[in-house]
């Protein structure tokens, strides 16, 4: 497609690798967004593995998967080279509504925000100076009258279990009403709403 040339629809090989060639010639730093992983699995599966092998051996700087809908690890690897990638498996849903219930339903109900700083040496070379998740916010549904129902004990179990896997930071957010604040400040900010 025209004015899209830079976007890879189908993943192929030797496509990416010419497209990643290309890209560093291009540019600083090259970021993947890879849309990859077994949806709703925190393990890594392993085609994510082999793509990932690709991206390490081709010099891509950060990697961001996309496919999943839960948060899974990040880490940095080290090529042969000695390059270094930084890659999220996957940072779950950003934003996220669902009405479903049962096994895996408070995996989908969260998400990470990547921070990466990158900065130049004064080689005028450029790295990645700083990356991380500081946090990951879970809502919590608690009652309307403040007590915990069984949706706000899976959402504390979920926490528990969240935090010993990402070794993260989970922060409960009571998310009371959130769902009517956010519909009325959507419609206000497109016109739907006046005051």
């Amino acid at each position: 497609l025209t004015g899209y040339e830079y976007m890879v629809d189908v993943f192929e090989e030797a496509s990416a690798r010419e497209d990643i060639k290309r890209a560093k010639s291009l540019a600083d730093v090259v970021v993947v967004v890879a849309h990859m992983g077994i949806e709703y699995d925190m393990d890594i599966d392993d085609y994510t593995q082999y793509m990932t092998n690709i991206f390490l051996e081709e010099g891509v700087d950060v990697v961001i998967g996309s496919h999943p809908h839960v948060v899974r690890k990040m880490e940095t690897l080290t090529g042969t080279d000695g390059h270094q990638m930084l890659i999220y498996y996957s940072l779950g849903n950003f934003i996220n509504s669902t009405n479903e219930k049962g096994r895996g339903t408070a995996d989908r109900m969260v998400g990470a925000m990547a921070q990466v700083t990158i900065a130049k040496n004064e080689a005028g070379n450029a790295y990645i100076k700083e990356y991380g998740v500081e946090e990951i916010v879970l809502g919590y549904p608690k009652n309307m009258d403040n007590t915990i129902g069984e949706r706000g004990k899976a959402a504390e179990e979920f926490r528990d279990r969240l935090e010993k896997r990402c070794g993260l930071p989970v922060i409960l957010w009571d998310e009371r009403l959130t769902t009517m604040e956010s519909e009325r400040i959507l419609m206000k900010s497109s016109g739907y709403l006046h005051r």
